[in-house]
């Protein structure tokens, strides 16, 4: 008797989108496979465009959630850190003044 999985990934990155290469393409890859072999697979990923919503491709069942924006915690050891990465990655960091 074969048993079947129920499967969730969690991943800031899931395309098409968010990004293809390293990790996305890695969860998309693998989450596909998985449905393939018929587990119930779900992904949680961020929604780019800030709205909240559920689609299914290719088998597996994704959810989009809207990311909030956080201001830097000023009094914090890491806020210089975190500063110079919001300077030089600006899409890592949800930034709000």
């Amino acid at each position: 008797m074969e048993s079947h999985l129920r499967i969730l990934y969690i991943s800031n990155e899931y395309p098409p989108q968010t990004g293809f290469g390293g990790i996305a393409t890695y969860t998309k890859t693998i989450a596909e496979i998985m449905a393939e072999r018929g587990h119930a697979v779900q992904v949680l990923a961020r929604s780019p465009e800030g709205v909240t919503f559920i689609e299914t491709v290719n088998g597996v069942t994704v959810h989009r959630i809207s990311a909030g924006t956080y201001r830097l915690p000023e009094g914090k050891l890491a806020y210089p850190l975190r500063r110079v990465c919001r300077s030089a990655f600006p899409h890592t960091l949800a930034y709000r003044a």
